[in-house]
């Protein structure tokens, strides 16, 4: 007769298996979606922004050569499927496993290598399109390591207790944890996983007692490798994998616990995959002087608490590149202040709001270039740039690539939703200074009534010296989408006289739906400048704007474009006013009463003048104000941007009202007039499009 214990070992096996199970459809799903909407044959903007020949990139090269392994990395500039041949001969005769879908890094691990021996290796890259590039042949030699403390062999365990200064440690042999696998409590140790695979927390009845020394959220969580405080760093943790088990324990409602690395600093952190699919656990937690080359695979989805959030890793540093996030269920990367984040590839699969690639919350001095960010799900932003005190923020040469799905329930929060977002700038009402967004692609694809921004740009009162420069966004919406699809959405709470002037210069905006949208449900616009931005309609759908200006009874004023380039049908004939000064009740009336429902946006033009160098210019628009008075410089030259016409929304009134019709009110014909030693000439010009005047008094 079998035993109700032999009964309870039969289910808890057969519920870990279906655990697992879930955990590899999780991933099997997400990397079929990826396999059939991202890539360069899928978007054409990938080939024009990293080129159409195939090749590797030095930059992103490195390897770490242990006993009887190898780690060693590349990158490509177009995705691919990479793999390595090697060997003691240049035969080669070994090989590892391609990847699953095309990447732009590739990181292989070499197992189960001689002691003291040569190898010969060349890695292998194979574009969508079947390009094959091969790099020459290398060679590398693998060492024993003299003096390295062998685990498991010379540490008890587990948890294995690392506590020699200085030393060297070694695993030989892959190791299955119930709780914990690592305690670090000495200085300046180095971890070689020796390229195997170390599982923790795999008993979920299992207890670890932790004594003390280590920061709170390491002590008392089951974790993969747990690092005592900041002055015991680990020099060096590389070459290996670390994976959560079974056992499935909590990340916990801040998200930082449970974690593969969790406590302390670490000196580097390379050549790592971390896999874990706990709930709200993240991969990496604490700090590091430099991340890069290690691949980090999320396989869970339950979140917890979206505001604490979880991440691939909140481990921030100064240095953090060259990273392969294969999947996240909510962020990418937290990052910290004076970080240079670049070179990085991530793919996110939101299960709740605010999911991000990269976060900056309240963050100075920081880069974000050259990544490429993949997204779908819930809510997900490629960067965000959010909170009081951001300053001197540089994100630029991203690519970001988004689909959007039929809404889902994934969270409670906002119900049924699926809400794409490429940069976002949202300071909160504080200080934010020169905040840089340039020669970024943007890629948004919308299905199934998602909601889409480009660029969500949400300006503040105190926001200072924010600048849209040479980005290319491309938003694509199916008919079943939501009409809430645009390439720029400007919704901040600064309106009016209060808002500062946020600069759009060179961009190019593709849109079958919206080009630029001036306020929505999040907030107003005011004093948006577009400056030679190229607006790009693509195909015929009806619900088509150039722009939409104006949302319920905000105000909506002072915004600009100057020297519009049109293509595919765009133009300042297609436009819609929204909103308007609806009469309120209530408490809407009470809170919102003292605003008007404003909505408008001037069309300007480019004036080149050429006359004799020295000459007055003076130039009065078409109700008699003069809008210039200046001089012409060494060369006779004089460039003044001149406004054609306001666009106003007139507004309705009542519940239920639709949008009025909207007025033009025209401020052109301009007269010039030069002058240079008392001879005056005068000309007429009509500010519809960038003109230049020839004229000498």
């Amino acid at each position: 007769m079998r035993t109700p214990g032999f009964v309870l070992g039969v289910l808890s096996g057969a519920l870990l298996a279906v655990t697992a199970y879930a955990q590899q459809n999780v991933y099997d799903d997400f990397n079929r979606f990826c396999m059939e909407n991202f890539g360069a044959e899928k978007e054409p903007l990938v080939y024009e922004m990293f080129g159409r020949t195939f090749k590797t990139l030095d930059d992103g090269s490195w390897r770490h050569i242990s006993e009887t392994s190898a780690t060693i990395a590349w990158e490509t500039n177009l995705p691919a499927k990479g793999h390595i041949e090697y060997g003691e001969t240049t035969g080669y005769g070994a090989k590892t496993t391609p990847e699953e879908r095309p990447f732009y890094l590739h990181i292989h691990r070499l197992k189960g290598l001689k002691r003291n021996a040569t190898y010969h290796y060349r890695t292998v890259s194979v574009d969508e399109r079947g390009n094959r590039v091969t790099s020459p042949d290398a060679t590398f030699t693998t060492k024993t390591v003299e003096g390295a403390i062998r685990i498991p062999d010379d540490v008890k365990g587990p948890p294995f207790d690392l506590n020699k200064t200085g030393a060297t440690y070694l695993v030989t042999k892959d190791i299955i944890c119930p709780t914990s696998a690592f305690n670090v409590t000495a200085r300046n140790i180095t971890l070689d996983l020796g390229g195997h695979t170390v599982t923790y927390n795999d008993d979920a009845d299992a207890k670890e007692e932790v004594k003390g020394g280590y920061i709170r959220y390491a002590r008392d969580s089951i974790v993969g490798i747990r690092v005592a405080y900041s002055g015991r760093p680990l020099k060096l943790v590389t070459n290996g994998e670390i994976r959560q088990g079974r056992g499935a324990a909590s990340g916990g409602a801040g998200g930082m616990r449970a974690a593969p690395l969790c406590g302390g600093t670490y000196a580097e952190v390379a050549g790592l995959t971390l896999r874990y699919h706990g709930p709200q656990v993240s991969g990496a937690v604490g700090g590091s002087s430099e991340f890069h080359h290690n691949v980090i695979i999320d396989l869970g989805t339950k979140i917890i608490n979206r505001h604490s959030g979880c991440a691939a890793s909140r481990a921030p540093a100064p240095k953090m590149h060259h990273n392969l996030v294969r999947r996240c269920r909510h962020r990418g990367f937290d990052a910290r202040s004076g970080s240079d984040f670049h070179n990085n590839e991530i793919y996110c699969d939101s299960w709740d709001t605010n999911a991000a690639g990269v976060m900056y919350y309240n963050k100075q001095n920081v880069t974000c270039h050259d990544n490429r960010f993949f997204g779908r799900g819930y809510h997900f932003i490629g960067v965000a740039v959010v909170s009081k005190g951001c300053k001197n923020v540089d994100v630029r040469n991203n690519l970001i690539h988004l689909v959007a799905q039929k809404p889902n329930v994934r969270s409670r929060e906002y119900g049924a939703m699926s809400n794409m977002n490429g940069l976002r700038f949202t300071p909160y009402g504080a200080d934010a200074d020169d905040i840089r967004f340039r020669n970024n692609v943007i890629v948004i694809i919308g299905k199934g009534g998602s909601k889409l921004r480009g660029l969500w740009v949400c300006p503040t009162p105190r926001s200072r010296n924010v600048s849209w420069t040479d980005n290319t966004v491309k938003v694509i919406a199916d008919r079943e989408t939501s009409d809430n699809a645009q390439c720029v959405c400007v919704n901040g709470s600064a309106r009016g006289k209060d808002a500062p002037v946020v600069l759009y210069e060179r961009n190019t905006f593709i849109s079958n739906v919206c080009n630029v949208r001036l306020a929505e449900s999040y907030g107003g616009s005011g004093n948006q400048h577009f400056i030679d931005t190229t607006m790009v309609r693509v195909g015929n759908d009806p619900r088509y704007k150039t722009v939409r200006c104006g949302w319920w009874v905000l105000d909506t004023t002072g915004n600009v474009f100057i020297d519009t380039v049109f293509k595919g049908g765009a133009g300042f004939d297609v436009v819609s006013f929204e909103g308007g000064p609806y009469e309120l009740k209530g408490k809407d009336a009470r809170t919102h009463g003292h605003l008007k429902g404003q909505r408008d946006f001037t069309v300007q033009w480019t004036l080149d003048v050429q006359t004799a160098p020295g000459s007055r210019v003076v130039i009065t628009d078409k109700t008699g104000e003069q809008v210039f008075d200046g001089q012409a410089d060494d060369d006779g030259k004089a460039s003044v941007v001149l406004s054609e016409y306001i666009h106003k929304g007139e507004g309705v009134k009542g519940e239920g009202a639709t949008p009025s019709d909207s007025e033009r009110i025209a401020l052109t014909p301009h007269q010039v007039v030069l002058t240079k030693h008392g001879k005056t000439v005068t000309r007429t010009v009509t500010m519809n499009q960038e003109q230049k005047l020839v004229a000498t008094p």
